[in-house]
């Protein structure tokens, strides 16, 4: 019985992967400067510079999402923070409100469910629950300039 191997395709996306999560984790870490490069071919390199900038992006979100846990965490004393969000409210109190339906809870959402921060976040962030469930990762600028521009040519 012969074994098949993934596509080219499915194995550059999943060695991409793994660095990324290499990158990622170090780079919270402290330490991503020990991440070993790939060895990916010359042609590659443009893809390498990509990873490592959607990697810092990714671990911007995150580090803004740590510093509002700090907020959120009583024993913890910090100042605000505005680049993360964090809700006063329960993602999954708010699901069980939508499901009771009816149009006077859609037009008094805000009411229930009020909004903490409503400047304008611009930075990459995470938005959770006060439960600390994600609601979405904001990652602007994740896709480089140089690869949004290249894909409009």
């Amino acid at each position: 019985m012969s074994t098949m191997s993934a596509p080219v395709g499915i194995q550059k996306t999943e060695n991409i992967a793994a660095y990324m999560k290499s990158v990622f984790v170090a780079e919270l870490r402290g330490n991503a400067e020990k991440v070993p490069l790939p060895n990916w071919s010359l042609d590659q390199l443009d893809i390498l510079e990509e990873c490592n900038y959607a990697s810092k992006v990714l671990v911007q979100a995150t580090k803004n999402l740590s510093e509002c846990f700090c907020e959120l965490n009583t024993e913890i004393s910090t100042p605000p923070n505005h680049k993360t969000g964090c809700t006063s409210w329960s993602v999954v109190d708010y699901l069980q409100v939508l499901r009771a339906g009816g149009k006077a809870v859609e037009e008094n959402l805000l009411k229930f469910f009020p909004v903490n921060n409503t400047e304008m976040i611009d930075e990459p962030c995470i938005v959770v629950d006060k439960d600390g469930k994600i609601l979405l990762w904001y990652l602007p600028r994740m896709i480089s300039f140089k690869r949004r521009v290249s894909d409009f040519r």
